[in-house]
């Protein structure tokens, strides 16, 4: 299947929608460093459920970041995710914000890299690079967390097992 146009934006031409539980650290790291972002509290309610937002986000054609690693294991979370067709990264380990930050504007090209590679949807994770080197002097690790294929494959299972 051909990659549609959009798929190979420069970097700054992508936005960046920050869950809430990003905070506010992490948005102005992403603008600091010259990218668009929109904050979950700019368009909706603390208590929006992300059944809500996750397809809205999709429609709009942003990159999700998010903190909630439980988005990839609860099914009616996930479920829609992929169904809305969003491109979900999640930036995982123990952190505080400010590290988190460092870590994805040290690692955004390769999240970036790995956006142009795979057309959503997809969940991503955002790992720190090896603990041996500080937060931030290196690219940290992007991995799929679950495909397109690998959802459709798990739901099929699921269906048989009913």
């Amino acid at each position: 299947m051909p990659k549609r146009s959009s798929t190979n934006k420069p970097l700054r031409d992508w936005v960046f929608f920050t869950d809430r539980n990003l905070g506010n650290i992490i948005p102005v790291a992403l603008v600091a460093a010259g990218h668009s972002v929109e904050r979950h509290d700019a368009h909706f309610l603390p208590t929006t459920p992300d059944e809500e937002w996750l397809p809205i986000v999709a429609g709009k054609g942003w990159i999700a970041l998010t903190h909630d690693k439980r988005i990839r294991s609860v099914p009616a979370q996930r479920d829609t995710a992929m169904r809305a067709g969003l491109a979900l990264f999640i930036l995982v380990g123990q952190l505080q914000h400010q590290q988190l930050a460092l870590n994805l504007v040290a690692t955004l090209p390769r999240i970036m890299q790995f956006r142009n590679k795979h057309e959503p949807p997809f969940i991503a994770k955002v790992h720190r690079p090896d603990q041996k080197h500080p937060i931030g002097s290196r690219l940290g690790v992007v991995d799929m967390s679950l495909s397109n294929e690998d959802w459709v494959a798990m739901l099929k299972n699921e269906r048989t097992n009913l």
